[in-house]
């Protein structure tokens, strides 16, 4: 195979140009060389710097170019492309491996920088320093030497602020941050004063000055607590701890008064007003006991000690009232309610005498004497009763109880006399005055009965027993008459019933006795004449009995028909007047044919 070599000598003296030669050889075609395609020589031929050792290829010479220092190649001695080594240090963009090829001594991302404050390295003159583009203990982030009041805060040279060299709100003049107990007076950030965050005599640990009533408690400056300059529960406005006695009222803690811790006329040794009913025995305000304002055994409510006699009614120590001490209408001088049958006299309240509430022989039970007619029995004194010495329905004036047979006729109790107990002629057994129809039978009186003054069937209305013949008709004993005697055959029987001249009774078919029957009345004995109509089917429509009127003559017979049955015959009327006033005509008919009717 046939190669083109291409062979390049750069000759660096003066007045030397380059020298080329060209070969045209197959391999070792002139026994000029001992290799071929090694490419280890330059002026050897090339299409491309691949071809070429230095990567760099004379395209229209056709040969390898040895590398030089601007031939665009990292060839050589060359530590990046055209610099480096012998080629001296590398300008910025220049690809790199260090800072130290490069001629700002940076290299970042692979590649050389301009000089530039933060890259690391002092390479301009208004560098004073670099620290890489951070604040360093030596060095600014702007490349300038840290120094307090430069207005930058550089904490690694261990500021913690920068005001520009004097005080401010929130730093010190030496950079320090501004805080009270730091032992810097900033009156900037407030600060009256400094004393390293301690309670001194001046200052508070607040860096304000020591004042009482500002609200911190300084016990270096004297002060026990601090409540802002008022009354608080544990500190008095001037400071001092707030304790009963120590002579400052203070209402915060609950005081009312501060005389000291002594009793005074207006304030207990508690620090308490001093009142009666406190509980608190106080004799400056005049107490002689106080049990808490109420009564007690031994004090009353007003804190005098409790006696009776004293005006105030304490039943804690056994007292019902009080009224100084004497008896009242309502108490004892012994304090105890006035009351009947308590065994003390007490004329103020009404008593006469007082035997403990029973009656005796001398004194009742209400505390009066006793008397008949003062409305209280006394049976010790002998009363059976009281009516307040008149007769009533069940006393006597005297006051013994109403017995009828007393022999004394009490009227209020109903009594009309009284003869002992006894029946006498004008007198019953139970006082009332004998008397015909008082349903008491007082035989002494003559009475055989009593049945109030009526008829009865055992008895008649004069008190006198039932008898036919008495010539006193009875009807409730069933007499129908009475004659004073007790034979037959006249107009009343022997057993005291009606005899009657005529009984008619009106039967279909049942003929009269004859024209004549009127005449059965004229001479007949008795007074009466019973009547009894029946209707055609034998029901009786009217009954009734009435005495005669009159003989009985045919000149006396009126004649009228009243019905179908009852007309004008032979004169055969007669009219009859009845008990209860209705008038009976009887009318009589053919023989044939009788009937009755009214």
């Amino acid at each position: 195979m046939n190669m083109l070599f291409y062979f390049r000598h750069q000759a660096w003296t003066r007045g030397w140009s380059h020298l080329t030669a060209y070969l045209a050889v197959g391999c070792l075609s002139l026994g000029l060389l001992t290799a071929c395609d090694d490419h280890s020589s330059s002026n050897r031929e090339c299409a491309d710097g691949t071809s070429c050792e230095s990567g760099v290829c004379d395209v229209e010479a056709g040969v390898c170019l040895d590398p030089a220092c601007d031939d665009g190649v990292q060839n050589g001695g060359e530590l990046s492309i055209d610099c480096g080594g012998d080629c001296g240090l590398c300008l910025a963009g220049k690809p790199c491996t260090g800072p130290e090829i490069c001629a700002s001594g940076v290299c970042l991302d692979q590649l050389c920088a301009e000089p530039a404050c933060g890259d690391g390295v002092v390479n301009t003159e208004q560098e004073a320093c670099d620290g890489g583009g951070i604040d360093t203990a030596t060095c600014d982030q702007d490349c300038t030497l840290p120094e307090c009041g430069d207005g930058h805060v550089n904490a690694a040279a261990d500021e913690t602020c920068d005001g520009a060299g004097v005080n401010t709100v929130d730093c010190n003049a030496d950079c320090t941050l501004a805080s009270c107990g730091d032992g810097i007076l900033n009156t900037e950030s407030g600060e009256e004063c400094d004393d390293g965050g301690n309670d001194t005599v001046d200052c508070d640990a607040n860096c304000t000055l020591a004042v009482c009533g500002d609200g911190h408690a300084n016990f270096a400056a004297g002060e026990d607590c601090d409540g802002g300059g008022i009354n608080t529960v544990d500190c008095n406005a001037d400071c001092t701890f707030a304790s009963c006695g120590d002579g400052i009222p203070n209402t915060e803690s609950g005081e009312e008064c501060d005389d000291g811790g002594v009793n005074t006329a207006a304030c207990n040794a508690d620090c308490t007003l001093a009142a009666c009913g406190d509980a608190i025995l106080n004799t400056e305000s005049g107490e002689e006991c106080d049990d808490g304002g109420v009564n007690t055994a031994a004090c009353n409510a007003d804190c005098t000690l409790a006696a009776c006699g004293d005006g105030i009614l304490n039943t804690e120590s056994g007292e019902e009232c009080d009224d100084g001490g004497v008896n009242t209408a309502a108490c004892n001088a012994d304090c105890t309610l006035a009351v009947c049958g308590d065994g003390i006299l007490n004329t103020e309240s009404g008593e006469e005498c007082d035997d403990h509430g029973i009656d005796t022989v001398s004194c009742d039970s209400d505390c009066t004497f006793v008397s008949c007619g003062d409305d209280h029995i006394n049976h010790t004194a002998g009363e059976d009763c009281e009516a307040g010495g008149v007769d009533t329905l069940y006393c006597n004036y005297d006051c013994t109880a109403v017995d009828c047979g007393d022999f004394y006729v009490n009227a209020a109790a109903g009594e009309e006399c009284d003869d002992g107990g006894d029946y006498t002629a004008d007198c019953n057994a139970d006082c009332t005055l004998a008397s015909c129809g008082d349903f008491i039978v007082n035989g002494a009186a003559g009475e055989d009965c009593d049945d109030g003054g009526i008829d009865t069937v055992g008895c008649n209305f004069d008190c006198s027993a039932v008898e036919c013949g008495d010539n006193y008709i009875n009807t409730v004993a069933g007499e129908e008459c009475d004659d004073g005697n007790t034979s037959d055959g006249d107009a009343c029987s022997s057993d005291c019933q009606l005899s009657y001249c005529l009984a008619v009774t009106n039967t279909p078919g049942e003929d009269l006795p004859g024209p004549n029957w009127f005449d059965a009345c004229v001479t007949a004995p008795g007074t009466r004449v019973q009547v009894t109509l029946l209707d055609s089917s034998g029901v009786v429509v009217y009954e009734a009995t009435g005495n005669k009127v009159g003989v009985w003559t045919f000149d006396q017979i009126t004649s009228t028909a009243s019905n179908e049955y009852q007309y004008e015959y032979n004169n055969h009327d007669r009219i009859i007047v009845l008990d209860n006033g209705d008038l009976l005509r009887i009318s009589g008919r053919a023989a044939t044919n009788g009937g009755c009717g009214g």
